[in-house]
């Protein structure tokens, strides 16, 4: 979405968020959607005009509740499904994005705890019996940020323009969602929120006019990462979705195992002064303070040190040998792809994540000592000499290029 309709999205979203404030409820007597009985509640959503599509309108059901919110003594843990609300849940609101850093007006403008909501957006005219394919969004960001308030993944167009009942759903991303290798934590919470999400699709969607026997997931980086460890990885989220869409999948990244993940976990306990004191002193932190010192370069280095591109990311999906029973690459390599699936990627997906790496070191070029030590940390320095062979240095000037070039075909191509 860009130009004129990325700025009518933003707007739209900035209207939308003003009015959150929790639970809020309305009368079906005055429902322009029609109230939907879900496993959430009766819930009552909106008829809204469709950007960069003059006079068509879209039913959008925003920030439905389904799991209880990831505060307090949930905080860490699996989710747990919502309670069914009281009277009919006004679905008029898109919800707070769950903890990460804000930035307006196109990423996060509002966080909290109690994130985890789905929206629903249909053809005006759909209801149940109808059963319109659907689609179900997994947003990317690093699994550090990203949310179902952003402007550009309100799902209004591709709904009427594609005849599909269209999903985006939150999940937790940073610490908060995975967390693992310490206090007993196996990780993985935003997968799970993810894949209980998807249970909510299977339970619900028909009565919004879906069919819960052709949902696609798809999702684009992180997000595409964890289509592919839906459908390759994680047994239990087998039968939930007939087929996958995963653009711009960084699958040469593997993923940690619980014992890799375990050092990173403790020295960000021991940062937030919760070292040696169990779960409930990471549970009572702020979560101002986790975000800080989830992004400490210390944690970036131990990481990185610990288990080389396995570390790219910090806080990213772990493999426990139980939810998510293998890396993606090795399933796939035994067994082939199970479902259709479409697999994308662009000439320079690399771009981003040197982009990145130049930022964090405040600079626009990469010296071609900073060049090999990237490399080596990534790949090992047995290995640092052959990738120069084939991808090149310069001695004296920019390596961003070339960096570039193997991020792109090692990550993604």
């Amino acid at each position: 979405m860009r130009g004129s309709g990325t700025r009518v999205a933003a707007a739209a979203a900035v209207v939308l968020l003003a009015g959150f404030a929790g639970c809020s409820h309305t009368s079906s007597s005055d429902c322009a959607t029609g109230v939907v009985d879900t496993t959430s509640g009766e819930v009552c959503g909106i008829v809204t005009p469709v950007e960069d599509r003059p006079g068509v309108s879209v039913d959008a059901f925003l920030g439905i509740p389904f799991a209880e919110s990831t505060g307090g003594a949930n905080r860490f843990l699996p989710p747990v499904p919502k309670a069914r609300m009281a009277g009919v849940f006004a679905a008029d609101t898109l919800s707070p994005a769950c903890p990460q850093q804000l930035n307006p007006p196109y990423g996060a403008t509002s966080i909290s705890e109690d994130c985890l909501t789905v929206n629903v957006w249909r053809p005006v005219g759909v209801g149940e019996g109808d059963r319109r394919p659907v689609m179900l969004w997994i947003y990317g960001g690093s699994f550090t940020s990203g949310a179902n308030q952003y402007p550009v993944y309100q799902g209004g167009y591709v709904a009427t323009k594609e005849d599909v009942v269209l999903v985006t759903l939150n999940y937790r991303i940073g610490a908060l969602g995975f967390l693992a290798g310490i206090e007993g934590l196996e990780g993985n919470q935003g997968l799970k929120d993810q894949q209980l999400a998807m249970r909510w699709v299977r339970d619900n969607i028909e009565r919004f006019g879906g069919d819960p026997e052709h949902v696609t997931i798809f999702g684009e980086s992180a997000g595409a990462m964890s289509v592919g460890l839906h459908e390759l990885s994680i047994p239990s989220s087998d039968g939930l979705f007939r087929a996958a869409i995963q653009q711009s999948n960084p699958m040469g990244v593997p993923y940690k195992s619980l014992a890799q993940a375990a050092p990173v976990g403790a020295l960000f306990a021991q940062k937030l002064g919760c070292a040696g004191q169990g779960l409930a002193c990471l549970q009572q932190v702020s979560v101002d303070d986790i975000l800080t010192e989830q992004g400490n370069v210390s944690l970036q280095l131990l990481s990185l040190l610990g288990s080389r591109l396995a570390g790219f990311l910090v806080f990213a999906p772990v493999v426990d040998g139980d939810f998510v029973a293998a890396d993606p690459t090795v399933a796939a390599t035994a067994s082939g792809v199970p479902l259709p699936t479409i697999m994308g990627s662009n000439a320079a997906d690399g771009t981003v994540f040197v982009a990145g790496i130049l930022s964090e070191l405040g600079q626009t070029t990469l010296k071609e000592a900073e060049y090999l030590t990237i490399l080596t940390l990534l790949f090992g320095v047995d290995n640092v000499p052959g990738i120069v062979a084939r991808y090149g240095s310069d001695p004296t000037g920019d390596n961003a290029s070339y960096l570039s070039s193997i991020t792109t075909d090692y990550l993604f191509g």
